[in-house]
């Protein structure tokens, strides 16, 4: 394994398992309407642009309150329920281990730019980070590759160089047509996604290190 230039990860539940907070948000905002979102509806979507979820509600309702107050409400649920959502085990030693070795970190995210800015300060991540591309950047989102070349692109680096970080399988296909190298650590919503093709599937991030990485050394751990 060529030692690799930069680190590209994906944000949604790579850095931050926001995955299930996203259910539960919507979930709770669908019950406060008197509606039901389906887990498999709500996660036939994971890794995939989503859906405008509000106007999806709305559609539903025969007295509709203003779009506004329903793309409110849920963006505060979202927040309140993120603050307390931890790192991914094994993320912050990627990130400080690359930010001592120099190797330059980015992300590559189908989410809302200020969201991940947002995050990422909060948790005082943001000088960790060179480049955030995300689906208002580019013409298409993943599977699409184009995150993924734009934010290659932005790093000065080659796609084969890079290694990407991704939890589901819409990532892994839009960082391995970029070119990317990509190390995939699914959370319980993607776990049944396939995976075959990825170069490396972790339980977590904390059972692969930068040395790992920049020696070639890759210890695998199998998901059962």
């Amino acid at each position: 394994m060529v030692s690799p230039a930069a680190f590209v990860f994906d944000f949604d539940g790579t850095l931050i398992d926001t995955e299930d907070v996203e259910y539960r948000s919507l979930a709770w905002l669908w019950a406060k309407y008197g509606q039901s979102l389906p887990y498999e509806e709500w996660a036939s979507y994971l890794g995939l642009e989503s859906p405008d979820w509000p106007g999806y509600l709305l559609s539903k309702l025969s007295n509709k309150p203003p779009r506004t107050t329903v793309q409110n409400e849920l963006a505060d649920r979202q927040d309140r329920l993120t603050i307390d959502q931890p790192l991914r085990s094994g993320v912050l030693c990627l990130l400080r281990g690359a930010r001592e070795s120099g190797i330059p970190v980015g992300i590559a995210s189908n989410g809302q730019r200020s969201r991940l800015v947002a995050e990422l300060a909060r948790r005082g991540l943001q000088d960790e980070v060179t480049a955030i591309v995300t689906r208002e950047n580019v013409a298409h989102g993943k599977p699409e590759p184009d995150c993924y070349t734009t934010v290659a692109r932005v790093l000065g680096i080659t796609p084969p160089s890079g290694v990407a970080f991704e939890d589901s399988g819409p990532g892994l296909a839009a960082a391995q047509a970029a070119g990317f190298r990509c190390v995939v650590s699914p959370t319980p919503a993607t776990f049944h996604h396939d995976f075959r093709a990825a170069d490396l599937v972790v339980d977590d991030f904390s059972n692969i290190s930068v040395p790992d990485l920049l020696g070639g050394r890759l210890r695998i751990t199998s998901l059962d």
